[in-house]
């Protein structure tokens, strides 16, 4: 059976991706929000439990730690295919100074654990 956007259940590659995340200390990274889910209650408690643990939660427009959260400037519209997700991959490369965050003075781009586009 095909689930919708609105279950509640963690998929076990979400769960591996979470887990993979916070064990190795890299943030986990999804396109945008509604990648992760459309379920509204089941995306704050990934964020939530992400962010209790220590972990980062980034989107390309987002970047969430505990207690510190950072937009885009110029906010980018969620992809809606593979094409167009590797295009807002390449958005991050660069020099630090370029960077669509200022995240703290950081010199190179974190290593991020990306969910799978296509299951």
């Amino acid at each position: 059976m095909k689930k919708d956007g609105f279950d509640e259940t963690v998929e076990p590659l979400l769960a591996e991706r979470i887990n993979y995340s916070v064990t190795n200390g890299v943030p986990f990274f999804v396109d945008s929000f509604k990648f992760l889910s459309r379920n509204p209650k089941l995306l704050l408690s990934v964020i939530e439990e992400l962010l209790a643990k220590g972990t980062t939660f980034a989107t390309c427009n987002y970047y969430l730690t505990n207690g510190h959260v950072e937009r885009r400037k110029n906010v980018i519209k969620a992809a809606h295919n593979e094409k167009e997700f590797r295009k807002h991959l390449l958005s991050f490369r660069g020099k630090a100074e370029e960077s669509p965050f200022k995240l703290n003075g950081c010199r190179s781009a974190p290593r991020v654990c990306r969910l799978k586009f296509f299951c």
